[in-house]
């Protein structure tokens, strides 16, 4: 991809503020010079930045599942206290 069709991709959204950073630094650019050049193109977010980086094609990740309380906390089934704990009076 050329420095040209690079910067178009990055204003037309196509690819997201890191690789575009990233295919800058890869081409030898330094990486505080391609951030500060990113900041000054000020394109907004891109479209694929929802996208795997490394496979635009590729559809997202579903959210993750929430996590399970920690084994200290007293929600979780195997802490001590979860069945017995009561709010003591006074």
């Amino acid at each position: 991809m050329s420095e040209e069709e690079l910067i178009d991709a990055y204003e037309a959204g196509r690819i997201s503020r890191r690789i575009f950073v990233r295919k800058l630094v890869a081409g030898g650019l330094s990486f505080s010079a391609a951030v500060a050049y990113s900041n000054a193109l000020g394109a907004g977010p891109a479209a694929a930045s929802t996208l795997h980086p490394d496979h635009p094609d590729h559809p997202p990740h579903p959210p993750h599942p929430p996590h399970p309380p920690h084994p200290t906390h007293p929600d979780h089934p195997n802490h001590p206290d979860h069945h017995t704990w009561r709010r003591r009076a006074g």
